[in-house]
């Protein structure tokens, strides 16, 4: 009697809606139609419709639409439009960090000097488990982004994890100097150096493309050449990306005469950027990781083709595809892929990335609160894997099995951090692998360290 009952339903919502509604192969004019008629229906039909507003069902329905297309095209609400605008400044009103996905949560890449984070105890590696009151989990950089930038002076509360710890913080926002070139004395981040060896080392890092960053990386750029030096290292690490035409007019300041990037529409169009830099500056050793996108890549490909210098770090992320920004009505705004790019040698970037010619690998920091034990196969197992590695515990080539390898690794890793040693990769475990990451790279950049003993070796012959 129930099956009856529902079938019936079925068969009076069937009859209700138009007949065109069953006809096969739909039109396109077809599709637009229905989209109204469903909006509509939804709205008069819902049992609980008078709670839904048009604007909560249209924003709902153009989301959808934009989810199908690719993780990089959006419909932004007025207040994400200017989340959005804000990152691609200089300075901007909200907590201070750098955001990178790190599988299904966002975690901080960066924090920065003096900003709000840092006073509150962030630091990189954390990642976004809820802000005020709303569960990030599966969330985007640009979505946090829409969380945390806000007026000068409000709070929000976020609750951080770190490694398989989580803590709250309520931060005020303020405003944030997040300069997207910063220059190093090379010795203050290598003491071992001598003083004549770091007199022939620059050091310029690119942490964004923002609407400034080329005058500033030209402005740095003079200041080095002042000092006679020919040797540069170009940190592009965490860079996800920004501006085309900034991340152009910079690389034309370093890279030789040639092309620089072309685009590919829809239609087959190509565009290219090109240089014509006769004489380049300096020789370069790049750094690039898993989380240099977008601009930054082709710039990186463009360094590595010209042969103007070297790459040194992990294969970049692989988004070789750039979006146009169009102001739509009532404050809405549409970020659309509408093409392709290549590199200089015109090599595709897209899904692929930018490859070193050094590769030296430094392992993310371990997310979310799974408990994993010997036998178990995860993705995360090989992060654990990466880390003991990198930390100098006995383990072969990371994969995603816990093996009785890992087990014996871990044990020993636990009792050197006064845990108890039974080869549990537990809660606790992932936090001192994450503070023992951490306090590592901060002692030892390998990555830098193997691009300044690349120029030593050719300057010192």
């Amino acid at each position: 009697m129930k099956k009856l009952f529902t079938a019936l339903i079925m068969v009076a919502l069937i009859l209700s809606l138009p007949a065109t509604a069953l006809a096969a192969e739909p039109t396109a004019a077809d599709y637009q139609r229905m989209f109204g008629e469903v909006l509509e229906f939804v709205k008069d039909g819902y049992a609980f419709g008078d709670e839904l507003t048009e604007k909560e069902l249209f924003e709902a329905a153009m989301k959808g639409m934009f989810d199908q297309i690719d993780p990089y095209s959006e419909f932004l609400t007025p207040e994400e439009g200017e989340a959005f605008s804000n990152s691609l400044q200089s300075a901007y009103v909200g907590i201070g960090v750098v955001l990178k996905q790190t599988n299904e949560y966002v975690s901080v890449a960066k924090v920065f000097p003096e900003s709000p984070a840092e006073k509150a105890g962030v630091q990189k590696g954390d990642y976004f488990i809820n802000v005020d009151g709303q569960d990030t989990m599966g969330f985007t950089p640009s979505q946090i982004q829409g969380l945390v930038l806000g007026e000068e002076g409000t709070e929000v509360t976020i609750v951080f994890g770190r490694g398989g710890t989580s803590y709250t913080a309520t931060i005020v926002r303020g405003r944030v100097n997040a300069p997207s070139v910063e220059s190093a004395d090379i010795k203050e981040l290598m003491p071992k150096l001598t003083d004549e060896q770091s007199k022939k080392i620059g050091y310029i890092a690119i942490t964004s493309f923002s609407d400034e960053t080329d005058k500033e990386f030209k402005k740095e750029i003079e200041r080095i050449k002042a000092k006679g030096i020919n040797q540069l290292v170009l940190d592009l690490r965490d860079n996800g990306g920004g501006y085309v035409s900034t991340a152009v007019e910079a690389a034309r300041e370093i890279i030789p005469k040639g092309q620089i990037v072309s685009f590919v529409n829809s239609q087959n169009q190509k565009k290219s950027y090109n240089s014509s830099l006769e004489n380049p500056p300096f020789e370069i050793v790049a750094l690039i990781n898993e989380n240099s996108a977008s601009a930054t890549e082709f710039v990186a490909a463009a360094i590595q083709d010209s042969k103007v210098g070297s790459l040194v770090g992990e294969t970049t992320y692989g988004k070789g595809v750039s979006q146009f920004y169009f102001t739509y009505q009532f404050g809405y705004d549409i970020k659309l892929t509408m093409e392709e790019f290549f590199s200089r040698d015109n090599k595709k970037i897209h899904e692929i990335g930018v490859t070193p010619d050094y590769y030296v690998e430094i392992p993310d920091f371990l997310v979310g609160t799974t408990r994993y034990y010997i036998n178990d196969t995860n993705e995360s197992v090989k992060n654990i894997e990466q880390i003991l590695k990198y930390l100098g515990y006995d383990i072969a080539e990371p994969d995603d099995f816990f093996d009785l390898n890992t087990f014996e690794a871990l044990k020993i890793f636990q009792r050197n951090n006064k845990l108890y040693p039974y080869g549990v990769c537990d809660l606790t475990t992932q936090n001192k692998l994450n503070d023992a990451l951490y306090n590592s790279i901060e002692a030892y950049d390998p990555q830098l360290s193997k691009a300044v003993s690349l120029i030593l070796d050719k300057t010192e012959k």
